[in-house]
């Protein structure tokens, strides 16, 4: 069965992490804290990976590596133009090793932002059904 309030605070968390990297985003390069921003951008990616995990799981959907916002988008739970870009992004901020240089970290930021923008709503808009 699927946790609806555990969504809600993943939501919330993707929120607050989306809020933080568009205004890093917003700024050039060289003005931004690059560890503050990488982070994150970390917390914005690997709690999207939980949250569209989470919808997978309880349809009992197979999970293929590398290509779970793809499969998201192919059973309509996300939208299909955020999923390619999502899957290189939690490639890339997923793993123990992230990018530390800050022009990488502003041009994943501004790529989250747009992501951001996409996802969340989605994300937002699923409510517990009512009995």
């Amino acid at each position: 069965m699927m946790d609806f309030e555990k969504l809600a605070k993943d939501v919330e968390k993707l929120e607050k992490s989306s809020g933080a990297v568009g205004a890093a985003a917003a700024k050039k390069p060289e003005q931004i804290d690059a560890k503050d921003v990488a982070e994150a951008v970390r917390t914005f990616m690997l709690t999207a990976r939980d949250a569209v995990t989470m919808f997978l799981k309880d349809r009992k959907e197979q999970i293929r590596a590398g290509h779970l916002f793809q499969d998201a988008a192919a059973k309509q739970i996300i939208p299909t133009e955020a999923a390619v870009r999502a899957d290189g992004l939690l490639i890339r901020w997923g793993g123990h090793v992230t990018p530390t240089d800050a022009r990488a970290v502003h041009e994943d930021a501004v790529k989250v932002t747009a992501l951001a923008g996409k996802l969340v709503p989605v994300l937002k808009a699923y409510q517990k059904p009512n009995p």
